[in-house]
C-alpha cells in the first residue's frame, strides 16, 4: 500500500465501531479515589478488571497481533514486519481523574453538545476526554489495520500504560519489555487535536506558608496568610 493509498484508507476508519467502543469504555469506572489521596496502584482491582476483562478481549478480538503481558498490569502489541528502521510507540493511559460532582459520570450518554460549544452530538462520561477516547481510537486503528490488511515495513507498538501514581515505574516496565528503543513515541492525551512536542509530565511542589495571629487592635503585628499565597503565585 502506497503512501497516498494509506492516507485515503485512514478516512475509512469504522466510525460506528469507534463510537460504540467509546461508549462501552465510558461506562466502566477507572477513576482514582476521591479526597487527598488520589493515587491508584496498577494492580488495583478496578484497573485489573478494566485492562484484563475489557481492553484485552476487545484487542484480542481484532486478531491483529498477539497481546504481550507487561509487569504492572500492562499490555503491549507489536505490529509490522520490522524490515525498515522506523519504529513508533503509541501509548495510552488507563487511570482517570475522579468524577467529583459530575452527574451520571458513567452513563456514556450521547447528547447535544451545543451547550459546551460543539454543534454536534457528543458522548459524555467521566474520563472520555482524558484518555478513554484515545483508547477507542487505538482500537479503531487496530480494526482499520485488520480490515484493510495494512502492511507496515517498520514497527508499530501500542502500549496500555497503567500509571496512576505519578511515577515512572509503569513506563519503565513497558520500555524495558520492548526489543530496542523506539525511534518515535506518541503519548495520546488531551491536546485539542494538536500535536505537541515535549514532556507531558508535571512537577509536584509542596509549599508551606505560615501566618501569624494578632489582636484586632494591633493587626500590623500579624502576618496575613493570603498575602503570602499571593506573593508565591505571582513570583
Amino acid at each position: 500500500m502506497g503512501c497516498m493509498d494509506l492516507i485515503n484508507s485512514v478516512e475509512k476508519i469504522d466510525q460506528e465501531y469507534l463510537v460504540d467502543s467509546l461508549q462501552e469504555l465510558a461506562r466502566i469506572p477507572t477513576d482514582v479515589p476521591m479526597g487527598l489521596d488520589t493515587f491508584i496502584e496498577p494492580d488495583d482491582p478496578k484497573l485489573v478488571y478494566y485492562v484484563q476483562e475489557v481492553l484485552r478481549p476487545k484487542i484480542e478480538s481484532l486478531q491483529v497481533s498477539s497481546v504481550v503481558d507487561i509487569p504492572r498490569n500492562q499490555l503491549l502489541l507489536e505490529i509490522g514486519d520490522g524490515d525498515s528502521r522506523p519504529s513508533l510507540l503509541v501509548m495510552v493511559y488507563t487511570p482517570t481523574q475522579h468524577h467529583n460532582l459530575m452527574v451520571n459520570p458513567f452513563s456514556g450518554a450521547i447528547a447535544d453538545g451545543s451547550k459546551w460549544g460543539f454543534n454536534e452530538p457528543c458522548l459524555f462520561g467521566q474520563g472520555v476526554g482524558q484518555n478513554k477516547s484515545h483508547q477507542a481510537i487505538m482500537l479503531s486503528v487496530l480494526k482499520w489495520i485488520k480490515d484493510y490488511d495494512v502492511k507496515l515495513a517498520g514497527k508499530l507498538l501500542f502500549a496500555v500504560n497503567n500509571e496512576g501514581r505519578s511515577s515512572h515505574a509503569c513506563s519503565n516496565a513497558l520500555l524495558g519489555a520492548i526489543n530496542g528503543r523506539p525511534d518515535f513515541g506518541i503519548l495520546m492525551t488531551r491536546t485539542g487535536k494538536a500535536i505537541s512536542l515535549g514532556n507531558r509530565g508535571r512537577v509536584d511542589v509542596n509549599v508551606e506558608i505560615e501566618g501569624k495571629s494578632s489582636h484586632s487592635s494591633v493587626p500590623h503585628m500579624g502576618i496575613v496568610l493570603s498575602k503570602g499565597l499571593i506573593v508565591f503565585w505571582t513570583c
